[in-house]
């Protein structure tokens, strides 16, 4: 008996360390596939000295440089944090001068303990490649933008080497579709990737798609002999779940409904689901501001109506916010554009708009302080689900219910994936339980043999 029990126990635990070693999902530590390095012809000097510069900060603040310092017009623009994680891309930064106005961004900022590397053309080709990865199809000029993209970076100031990790690219398999047509109220300071970001960080996968360009109105892209049109039109050819509409700054009522009938005439004949991004005020001042976002505010209301599809009040959440938190900046450096802030705002609005999920809690902070974010989130909820310019009577935390038909929609999704991993884990625990039932099998075969 005694050697019956040594030999289970002895079954038992190599069972243990059968069933341990398999990878349950979110178990094991990041791998990357690929990695190269790379060596930079310099550090902290100007641009003009080489193809690829690193900029460390090794201070416990941020470091903020300003963009004619070293010359950062000519080169592109990677932004590792203190822990090595690529947090943000960027290009061709300028500042305000003779020739050179509206630049939306004259800083390039690296966080505490972390580094940049600005490089040109005549650098590793890797480089590159990572940076149109990050981007994900997005478009940049002038700014950087924070990123989802998987990679590490690491530098040696002895040898100037610079080391990079890298994943591979995810693809659109089993994820929400959104292509976002408009200008940079869309795609300035990576809205759609703090979009997506805060989606995925609340169990629901997205794959972005871009067809925006500068200054764009949407009858230009319902003009099918327009340049923008015909891109459109071609964007129109890939199969997509949404598709957000957002017009110029100076877009009439007049001009931006037959553009939108139109538009929407052949993403109905897409499938997808069409809904409008009610942009921010571009204005200047805090009163124009003020006015020029109801302006905005009645402009996509009618459209809304009109077309019976969701429009989300990003222009409302600006107010908001700028009455209650006026010490969060939502421009950037031009006035007119929306910093990271801003864009962060958006996206949250939009998270409650075309997704139903709350933005309140959400764990995607896009490299911000605890607190901002939580105002941003908060400033979000209130605009998408009571409003400003007409506010909804509320009773409760509820929402109305179209959006908890979404909401619950998300929900059922999450808890199939929570389902899967539980199945993962029971598997786990079948393959564990066969192996003791074959153990004991053979103990009571060598036992009869004896």
């Amino acid at each position: 008996m005694k050697n019956f029990l040594r030999r289970l126990s002895v079954l038992t635990l190599v069972a243990a360390m059968l069933v341990s070693a398999l990878p349950l999902n979110g178990s094991a530590a990041t791998e990357y596939p690929k990695s190269f390095e790379a060596v930079a012809d310099g550090i902290d000097c100007h641009t003009s000295t080489g193809n690829l510069i690193i900029y460390p900060n090794k201070t416990d603040s941020v470091r903020s440089i300003k963009a004619d310092e070293y010359n950062f017009e000519p080169v592109k623009l990677m932004v590792f944090d203190a822990s090595g994680k690529l947090i943000e891309v960027g290009k061709n930064l300028i500042v305000h001068s003779e020739g050179k106005t509206n630049s939306p961004q004259e800083y390039l900022h690296i966080p505490a303990g972390g580094f940049a590397i600005a490089f040109k053309g005549g650098a590793d080709n890797h480089f590159n490649a990572i940076f149109e990865w990050a981007l994900e199809g997005g478009m940049i000029y002038n700014a950087t933008l924070s990123v989802l993209y998987d990679a590490h970076g690491a530098y040696d100031e002895a040898t100037k080497k610079i080391t990079v990790q890298y994943s591979n690219v995810g693809t659109a398999s089993g994820k929400k579709k959104f292509l976002f047509v408009g200008n940079s109220a869309t795609y300035f300071n990576g809205t759609p990737i703090k979009f997506k970001g805060m989606a995925e960080a609340a169990g629901v996968p997205v794959h972005l798609y871009y067809c925006t360009y500068g200054a764009a109105y949407l009858s230009e892209f319902a003009n099918e002999n327009h340049e923008r049109g015909k891109a459109f039109r071609r964007a129109m050819q890939t199969k997509y779940d949404y598709v957000i509409l957002q017009d110029a700054g100076a877009a009439t009522y007049e001009a931006s409904k037959p553009a939108v009938e139109t538009l929407l005439s052949l993403i109905n004949e897409n499938g997808a689901t069409p809904a409008l991004y009610g942009r921010y005020s571009d204005k200047k001042t805090p009163d124009e501001r003020l006015s020029d976002a109801k302006v905005k505010y009645d402009l996509y209301t009618k459209l809304s109506e009109d077309f019976g599809i969701a429009a989300s009040p990003v222009m409302e959440a600006f107010v908001i916010c700028t009455n209650k938190y006026p010490e969060i900046n939502l421009y950037a450096d031009d006035t007119s554009h929306h910093s990271k802030e801003g864009s962060y705002l958006a996206a949250a609005v939009w998270l409650y708009t075309y997704l139903g999920i709350d933005p309140r809690g959400n764990t995607y902070d896009a490299q911000m302080d605890a607190q901002t974010v939580k105002a941003l989130q908060e400033c979000a909820y209130e605009a998408a689900a009571i409003g400003y310019f007409n506010p909804k009577v509320v009773e409760s935390e509820s929402t109305d219910d179209s959006v908890e038909s979404i909401t619950e929609a998300t929900e059922a999704s999450t808890d199939e994936s929570r389902s899967d991993e539980d199945g993962d884990i029971w598997i786990y625990v079948v393959i564990a339980a066969a192996v003791l039932v074959i153990a004991l099998i053979l103990i009571v075969v060598i036992k009869k043999k004896k």
